[in-house]
């Protein structure tokens, strides 16, 4: 067979999501980049050999360029590392607060102290906005350290943090959190979908929509469920529900929060979206905010961070 298809395949899609989400967030922090490349170590066995024959030859220290003045920079805050925990005590608090942890290695008489891997999250709040790379990543000067955001992946995660907040609040206090739409936005439906809004009208207020009828395949939305300053896609938002209830994912413990995965995903800023510096400042103040910032909502890591040491490994400076 090529195809193998569960009788219950949502069931077998939560059990190995819950899995890998709990293995990531065991995890935490700002995933670094360590990576050497063959180039690399075919380097390193180079200069192994130039200093054997050039060993009585002075070398000239190597002088850094000179840094431009970037349009938006600002003056570089002090960043003070934490101090790491030592071995065999916990580290315990909040996760936006997890320190950097120090792995250890015996061998015999001497203890080998690898780099630390992780950071604290409160870092991206004292670091230098540099720019944009791409149009895709935020760049940010920490210290003796780059910081790459993924701005799809930040807001998206930002996104989906306020729908399940919202969604909390509605549960408990049954206030709904809705955001009017300015002019009412005309949907054409099929039957199907048509016949669905029409029966889980109270389901669909719930959420956060707020619609009625017009024509017999229209339907005029006035209210989405509200995000903040940026907007869900009121269409593409409406569709998923829809589609989550023809499904049945809202009776499903988590199934909700699959909807709201794909709500997030598609009002996101996307890769080579333009934004300026007020709006990046923003994102990053409200990533800080979330209670686990590392990962988007599908697991991907929201800030890669490259060491000062593997940049002048790159360029050789250092062996």
């Amino acid at each position: 067979k090529l195809e193998v298809r569960f009788w219950n395949d949502s069931q077998v899609f939560r059990f190995f999501y819950h899995a890998i989400q709990n293995a990531l967030l065991s995890g935490g922090g700002i995933a670094a980049d360590n990576t050497i490349t063959d180039a690399e170590e075919d380097t390193d066995k180079v200069n192994e050999t130039l200093r054997g024959e050039d060993k009585n030859e002075a070398t000239a220290p190597v002088q850094p360029l000179s840094q431009p003045e970037l349009p938006f920079a600002e003056p570089a805050v002090a960043y003070t590392e934490p101090v790491p925990a030592s071995a065999g005590q916990a580290v315990t608090g909040h996760p936006a607060s997890i320190c950097d942890e120090e792995n250890e290695v015996s061998s015999g008489s001497e203890t080998v102290t690898s780099p630390p891997d992780r950071l604290q999250i409160d870092v991206l709040a004292r670091a230098r906005l540099i720019g944009t790379l791409f149009g895709t990543y935020i760049l940010l000067d920490a210290a003796d350290e780059l910081l790459l955001v993924d701005q799809h992946a930040a807001h998206e995660k930002v996104l989906f943090e306020r729908l399940v907040a919202r969604h909390r609040t509605v549960l408990a206090s049954g206030e709904l959190l809705v955001q009017d739409l300015l002019v009412p936005e005309v949907i054409t439906l099929s039957r199907r979908d048509l016949q669905t809004l029409q029966d889980e009208a109270d389901q669909l207020r719930q959420l956060g929509f707020d619609c009625s009828v017009i024509g017999p395949a229209s339907v005029a939305l006035r209210s989405i469920p509200d995000t903040g300053e940026r907007q869900l896609q009121p269409e593409a938002a409406l569709r998923m529900a829809l589609n989550a209830i023809q499904q049945d994912q809202l009776k499903a413990a988590d199934g909700i929060k699959e909807v709201f995965y794909q709500m997030a995903c598609k009002a996101a800023v996307k890769a080579h979206d333009r934004l300026g510096e007020a709006e990046i400042r923003q994102l990053l103040h409200d990533l800080q905010r979330l209670e686990d910032p590392y990962h988007c909502p599908h697991g991907r890591p929201v800030v890669v961070r490259l060491s000062r040491r593997e940049l002048e490994k790159r360029f050789r400076r250092v062996l």
